[in-house]
């Protein structure tokens, strides 16, 4: 309510300036998706299931990814996009999908402390791919797949046994909540998906 309530504030201050408003405009929808984010984790916090859904197009995503996460990257860390040519529609929680990835690619940052890339494909998986059988989801539904990749530091076996754990965190004491994860595989089950992940110490 404060970050929301100043940047209105902002706004009619700086009315005249376009350039001004396009970064408050950016403040503000922080604001809420920040709003929509805390319902959230007090969701998971008590039941664990998210509570808003509506119907979207998750590769619009391919395009609000770039935006949120530039000013966290940095220049030593690069950012690729690959998306679909088709729609892939979601009947979920849009705004904490996109605070999902947002963690996803700033954890992958995190792992590449000299600098490195890491790449976001948003795709179709068809219907009775080996990926849906090995996972155990409906063979006579399409999914859509969202897949993050970096060239950082990579887990041992023993963190990846932990890595969705609530709290659990391989970063310095303040630096990390160890929900971001867990959040990220509370809302995939939550929304009849799966998680995959694949790592080793040095291949990321």
């Amino acid at each position: 309510a404060i970050v929301m309530g100043y940047a209105e504030s902002l706004r009619g201050q700086l009315r005249n300036d376009a350039d001004a408003l396009a970064e408050i405009e950016h403040i503000a929808d922080a604001g809420r998706r920040g709003a929509n984010l805390s319902k959230s984790l007090l969701s998971f916090g008590r039941t664990s299931k998210s509570q808003s859904h509506e119907i979207f197009n998750a590769r619009a995503m391919s395009v609000d990814l770039p935006v949120l996460l530039k000013p966290l990257l940095g220049p030593a860390h690069k950012l690729e996009i690959e998306s679909a040519s088709e729609p892939l529609w979601v009947n979920g929680d849009h705004d904490l999908l996109l605070q999902c990835l947002v963690n996803l690619v700033v954890n992958a940052r995190d792992a590449m402390p000299g600098g490195g890339k890491v790449v976001v494909s948003f795709a179709t998986e068809p219907a009775g791919s080996d990926r849906i059988k090995r996972a155990g989801l409906p063979v006579a539904r399409d999914f859509v797949r969202i897949q993050a990749t970096d060239n950082g530091s990579g887990m041992s076996r023993q963190t990846l046994e932990k890595i969705f754990d609530p709290f659990f965190t391989t970063k310095e004491v303040g630096k990390g909540t160890g929900l971001g994860l867990a959040l990220l595989f509370s809302f995939v089950k939550n929304h009849q998906g799966h998680v995959d992940v694949q790592s080793e110490v040095g291949k990321g």
